[in-house]
């Protein structure tokens, strides 16, 4: 998908450091393996709202 390849050139250039958190409501894109490994190898947390509830909202 667009996003994947969107937030993988974001977390490639600009490299944030760990803790940043990732927060969205679209628990179906977000959540696929895929865009949770690539968050955890940059050390991003994942938080989203319904339907995949991965983290509390802080």
């Amino acid at each position: 998908m667009v996003s994947r390849v969107v937030l993988r050139s974001a977390l490639d250039s600009r490299q944030p450091a760990p803790g940043l958190i990732f927060h969205t409501d679209r628990g179906v894109e977000y959540g696929a393996h895929e865009v949770q490994n690539l968050l955890q190898r940059h050390n991003v947390l994942s938080s989203m709202n319904r339907p995949w509830t991965v983290h509390r909202s802080p």
